[in-house]
């Protein structure tokens, strides 16, 4: 699954799960939704909220729990 990801001024992507947790901008806090469900407001989430995410207490960073896609 791709990701669609609200910067804060536009919507970018889509994203894959490791493309997005790669992004310097890109934290729990940060408001994605699936590719397939940009057109439904109630889609848009705080990424934390979405499994294919996990916070690393080491890192302080939300990383992809997806393996890699080509």
């Amino acid at each position: 699954m791709r990701y669609w990801l609200f910067d804060g001024e536009d919507i970018v992507g889509p994203f894959s799960p490791q493309a997005l947790a790669e992004r310097a901008d890109f934290s729990a806090d940060s408001l994605i939704c699936a590719e397939d469900q940009s057109e439904l407001p109630d889609a848009w989430k705080s990424a934390s909220c979405f499994d294919a995410f996990r916070f690393n207490a080491q890192t302080r960073r939300l990383e992809s729990v997806l393996p890699q896609t080509p």
